[in-house]
């Protein structure tokens, strides 16, 4: 059967109308090119709700709010993601604004939601740590970029902890070296020049000596191979 032929079935057509149908305005439904999200007075739409969050960050960055009031708006997005999980492009956007408040309650949504079970959730909550910043995100990140199980996911936690520019983060970044992924590997010396500052190419011992330098409190220069014996 030819693929023109296998998605113009009438059982592939019955079956996914009934699934758009399970899902209406879910997240999965609005991907789809035919999509209209209808009003429902009273009721707020994904694109409205995604707006607002949106809003809450912008006037957060702009003039930051006082303590009280970062921490009920932090208490109503806790609420609200819970809500979200059938749409998590709106749990994404909840967690992006959530990064920009300083309060506790942000980070500990953050650290719950890299155990998010859409992978997609967890690599915006990787993105989301490096706008938070801090020793908290560099915990978090390593956390993730040793134990997930999605490639994806852990690319993503290798670039956010290159981003976060923090010479601790030389140390989870030294052990994922272990990977013997090369695109992982790369990845991995690019965030560890960010963090270090310095450039020991590809020599996986200088940058995991360095890492112990940092790890005793003391990141000082390390020996290099040339480089033209960095490849054995």
């Amino acid at each position: 059967m030819t693929l023109r032929r296998l998605i113009t079935s009438p059982a592939i057509v019955v079956s996914l109308g009934l699934l758009l149908s399970g899902c209406q305005g879910s997240w999965l439904q609005r991907q789809m090119p035919w999509y209209h999200e209808d009003h429902v007075p009273g009721i707020k739409t994904a694109d409205e709700r995604i707006e607002e969050v949106d809003k809450l960050r912008e006037e957060q960055l702009k003039t930051p709010k006082s303590a009280d009031e970062q921490q009920k708006i932090c208490e109503r997005l806790a609420q609200q993601i819970d809500k979200e999980k059938d749409d998590p492009l709106v749990q994404r956007h909840i967690l992006y604004t959530l990064a920009v408040f300083p309060q506790p309650l942000a980070g500990e949504v953050l650290k719950a939601a890299t155990k998010d079970p859409v992978a997609e959730t967890r690599v915006a909550c990787c993105n989301a740590w490096v706008t938070r910043g801090g020793k908290d995100a560099v915990d978090a990140l390593s956390q993730v970029l040793i134990n997930d199980g999605n490639f994806d996911v852990r690319m993503a936690a290798a670039r956010a902890l290159g981003k976060l520019k923090m010479p601790g983060a030389a140390v989870p970044l030294a052990e994922a070296l272990a990977d013997g992924d090369p695109a992982m590997q790369r990845r991995v010396f690019e965030s560890l020049k960010a963090v270090s500052g310095k450039d020991y190419g590809i020599d996986v011992a200088a940058w995991r000596q360095y890492a112990a330098t940092v790890r005793a409190g003391d990141a000082t220069p390390v020996a290099t191979k040339p480089w033209w014996r960095q490849w054995w």
